[in-house]
């Protein structure tokens, strides 16, 4: 980083956390107009399009977002539970 950038970063990191929160969005957006957000990397779009033959061939459990973060809690509490 240049000189003005660090200084600029130091500011930044002396804000409140709302308003570095706003900040980062403002920059976020900032930089949507410049980049394409849509395109998906090769190697993910092959995890998805696996995945997707998985459910098609009824290998795959589907669960909604909720049971997810139920089971991870569960897990995740008998892991703790563990001397």
């Amino acid at each position: 980083m240049t000189t003005d950038a660090d200084a600029i970063f130091t500011a930044a990191l002396a804000l409140p956390e709302p308003l570095r929160a706003d900040l980062a969005a403002l920059l976020m957006d900032s930089l949507d107009d410049q980049t394409d957000s849509t395109q998906v990397p090769e190697h993910l779009m092959q995890l998805i399009s696996e995945r997707c033959d998985e459910v098609a061939r009824g290998e795959a459990e589907i669960m909604t977002g909720e049971e997810a973060i139920a089971r991870l809690r569960e897990i995740a509490g008998a892991a703790v539970a563990k001397p």
